[in-house]
This record gives structure tokens, C-alpha cells and sequence, in this order.
């Protein structure tokens, strides 16, 4: 049996982290045996999967030198007891930690996984662009990278992160747990107090300068004129609350406080999706956005600026728009609200089987044993 570490910066909310615990759900638990350190914190919904999947968790609680200095014994600690074959390691700052496993114990395989493609410097905080710099020097020491995205892969070879066993490993979804559901759709719409027949368009996000929300808003306002009470808009995601003082101001510049709806960080992400009728995008860059593929496997069109591995997900350039082109957003919104029924089933139907054919949670699973077992 294959005993693989992983170690990963936080195991909260993010696409990262939601790769991570399917990883670790789905692999073969008589070929493979996992366990995850969290270098802080993880949420309640993943320790939950983690148990229930009997997957050992370790949350390290880093926030300072002095834990950091404890998490490091901790880890040590716990390498020499559980004697991994592979060390996976997810996001820049464990992947630091991973060269030092490297370095330190070179009998242990070392696997980097990057989620990331925007690499501009102005984005990004000093220290992370040092890691990030000696991660790329240093990219041949380890045994492999794991990259979730084309767009990821080039971009960090244009750094000079080069290693000879690098593959791209698309993230892979659970077409049971993302799926259309009218009984589930009218439900939560009722419980939200949204009309049935009403249009939701909706952005799945977290508040951040590069998930860019006032395009969306801009958007939003110009397709409010159109339809009126035909049309709402749903924003979910770490930050999006009435609290927030930067959205809500956005929002309301453009009389918009009765047409939105700011539902915040949520664990039904599956079950929302089942409300929208057309999922936007409007981020500045992406890797490999989960969002996208999970409104497709639930049956949602989507709308997206030409960001990562955003064509590759949805198979064409029709429902791909410029970043900031407002314009170009109605525009593409426009023509799925004016779809006929028939012509939204359809489509929905086929969003829904070009997942299933490229980038199912079955299909992921067999690069990831083939990587872990070839390594």
C-alpha cells in the first residue's frame, strides 16, 4: 500500500483545498493510504469528509514564528512515524516546506501540486514572490509537479519552474453532487424568497480586486433597465455580506440594494447552483476556475472573461467575453435569457455531458493513482 502525505497551507474554503479532500475521498483505500497536515486551519465540512473517509487530519495551527517553529517539530515528528512514500504538496508555502522534506529526507518522493496561472508581481505580496522564485530555481530537485491547469504550466515555465515529470491534472467533478434538481430548485428559491419564473444571474467568488465584481455590478445594472422584475442577482463567497462596505457601496452607486442577493461563504455550493440560470465570471485571472465546471455538470450556462483554462472547461469561445467589457457581458447574458425552453434544455444537456466526457471525478482519480504510482 501506497502511504501519501499531503500538506497543504489551509484547508478551509477554496479550489485547492476542494481537489484535495476529493483526492483523498475517492482514491482506492485499499491501494492508497492518506493523511493531511493543514499548516493552520481546516473547516468543519472537510474534517467531517476527512473522518468520515477515514483520513487522518492534522490541523498545525501556524500564525507566528514561534508555532511555525512547533508545526515544523510537529512535522517532522510525524514523517518519521508514518514513513510516507509520497509527500503531495499543495499551494506555494507547503511547497516550500516540501523542498525542505526534500532536501532533508531524500528517501521521501516529493510532489508539488500548483494552482495557480496570474504571476504578475504587483498582485502578489513580497514574500510569496520570493518563494515563488526559489520554488522555480529549485523546481528539479523534487520528483514531480502537478499542474491543474495549460494556462498554470506555462506560465510558471516562463519562470523557469521546469521538471521533467510535470503533467496537467485537470480538477475532476462528482456529477452526483453537481446536477440539475427541479424539486431542490424551487425549494431553496422559495426559502430565498426569489420567484420561480425569475431570471438569476449569479458570480461564485470570493471578494477580491481579482475576481473583479464591478464588472458583474456594471452588468447588472445595465440588464436591470432591460428586464426589471424579470431579473435578479446572486453574488456568493468569503466576503460577500452587506458588511462589506466596498461591494455594498458598488452596489448601491448603481441603485441596485433591492436586486441582489449577498448569500456569503456557503457549503451547498451544489444546491445553489441549482437556483441560477446563467453563472458569471468575471475574474481578472484563473487558473483553473471549479466554478465553471460545476454549473456545467449542474446544468447552469455560463458567461466567462477568457481567463486560464476557462476555453478548455467549456469547449468553446461563444459565452467567452474581454475582461471589463460590460457591453460584452449583456450581451452574451442577453442571449441565453432569450433561449427558448427547449433550446435551454438542450444546451443544458450538453454543458452537463461535455463534463462527464473530460473532466469527471473518475477520470481525474485515474491520472492521479497513474502519478502516484509511476513516481
Amino acid at each position: 500500500m501506497i502511504r501519501i502525505l499531503h500538506i497543504i497551507t489551509t484547508l478551509e474554503h477554496g479550489g485547492a483545498e476542494k481537489n484535495l479532500i476529493s483526492i483523498s475521498s475517492n482514491l482506492d483505500k485499499n491501494e492508497f493510504n492518506q493523511s493531511i497536515i493543514s499548516l493552520t486551519t481546516s473547516s468543519k465540512k472537510y474534517s467531517d469528509i476527512a473522518e468520515l473517509n477515514n483520513v487522518q487530519l492534522i490541523n498545525l495551527n501556524i500564525n507566528n514564528f514561534i508555532t511555525a517553529l512547533v508545526g515544523i517539530y510537529k512535522i517532522c515528528k510525524f514523517l518519521n512515524q508514518y514513513k510516507p512514500h509520497i509527500v503531495q504538496t499543495w499551494l506555494y508555502h507547503a511547497d516550500i516546506l516540501g523542498l525542505i522534506i526534500k532536501i532533508l529526507y531524500k528517501k521521501y518522493k516529493v510532489i508539488w501540486n500548483i494552482r495557480c496561472s496570474h504571476l504578475a508581481v504587483s498582485d502578489i505580496s513580497y514574500t510569496t514572490r520570493i518563494i515563488r522564485y526559489i520554488l522555480s530555481v529549485r523546481s528539479q530537485k523534487v520528483d514531480g509537479i502537478i499542474f491543474n491547469s495549460k494556462a498554470g504550466l506555462v506560465e510558471h515555465r516562463k519562470l523557469g519552474m521546469f521538471n521533467e515529470n510535470s503533467h496537467i491534472i485537470p480538477n475532476g467533478f462528482n456529477l452526483e453532487e453537481f446536477k440539475a434538481d427541479k424539486k431542490i430548485r424551487e425549494k431553496i428559491r422559495e426559502g430565498l424568497q426569489i420567484n420561480q419564473d425569475v431570471f438569476v444571474c449569479g458570480m461564485v467568488a470570493r471578494y477580491d480586486p481579482l475576481k473583479n465584481h464591478d464588472h458583474f455590478i456594471r452588468a447588472a445594472a445595465l440588464l436591470n433597465k432591460i428586464y426589471g422584475k424579470k431579473i435578479i442577482f446572486l453574488l456568493i463567497g468569503v466576503n460577500i455580506n452587506w458588511n462589506n462596505k466596498k461591494l455594498v457601496n458598488s452596489i448601491n452607486h448603481e441603485n441596485l440594494k433591492d436586486k441582489f442577493h449577498l448569500l456569503g461563504q456557503r457549503n451547498d455550493i451544489n444546491d445553489i447552483l441549482k437556483i441560477i440560470d446563467c453563472l458569471v465570471l468575471t475574474s481578472i485571472t484563473e487558473g483553473f476556475p471549479n466554478v465553471i465546471g460545476e454549473a456545467m455538470a449542474s446544468e447552469v450556462p455560463c458567461v466567462s472573461t477568457c481567463v486560464g483554462d476557462v476555453v478548455s472547461i467549456m469547449g468553446n469561445r461563444k459565452n467567452i467575453i474581454k475582461i471589463n467589457d460590460v457591453a460584452d457581458l449583456v450581451s452574451k447574458v442577453n442571449d441565453i435569457i432569450n433561449l427558448s425552453t427547449d433550446e435551454k434544455l438542450e444546451l443544458g444537456v450538453n454543458l452537463r455531458k461535455r463534463i462527464e466526457n473530460n473532466f469527471s471525478i473518475v477520470s481525474t482519480m485515474k491520472k492521479y493513482r497513474m502519478m502516484y504510482s509511476n513516481v
